[in-house]
């Protein structure tokens, strides 16, 4: 048992996390996650540098702790599934250049990831609501304006 620095209550060893020494922090995890929360609502340039900087020299972390979090799929899965798609957005046939232009398309009710798609055709998807409707009435409004656009040649 130990007692928290900021709300004096007395807590199981279990519910204080550990410093960098090895021994344990002197705020309980609670008190702990809200003074975090109040120290970077104060000093939000601060806390942005910080994590700019730390994000710069460890990107592959975060990726996959975006990845995992998010999806619950590891970097290694994502990539079998880019692997398995050859590369490409299965809509537009676009090869994907980098990561940042990709999209993991996911069922909005179910969160179950689907295939990665270009963030322009993911985008589609997403305005249409992913309604079939919705689509078949655009590829007839494309096909109207085509018809007379050609006509008027």
């Amino acid at each position: 048992m130990k007692t928290c620095r900021v709300c004096k209550i007395p807590k199981p060893n279990s519910e204080f996390n550990k410093s960098s020494r090895d021994r344990q922090q002197s705020l309980c995890k609670k008190c702990q996650s809200e003074y975090g929360k109040e120290w970077r609502k104060k000093n939000r340039d601060k806390n942005r540098g910080y994590c700019k900087k730390y994000y710069s020299g460890n990107k592959h972390k975060w990726r996959a702790r975006f990845y995992q979090s998010k999806y619950g799929m590891t970097i290694q899965e994502i990539d079998e599934l880019l692997k398995s798609q050859n590369g490409i957005c299965p809509i537009c046939r676009t090869a994907f250049k980098n990561t940042k232009l990709m999209s993991l398309d996911h069922d909005h009710t179910t969160g179950k990831l689907r295939e990665i798609l270009c963030n322009k055709c993911n985008t589609a998807l997403g305005l249409l609501d992913e309604k079939i409707d919705r689509f078949e009435r655009a590829i007839q409004y494309i096909n109207k304006w085509n018809t007379i656009c050609v006509q008027h040649s």
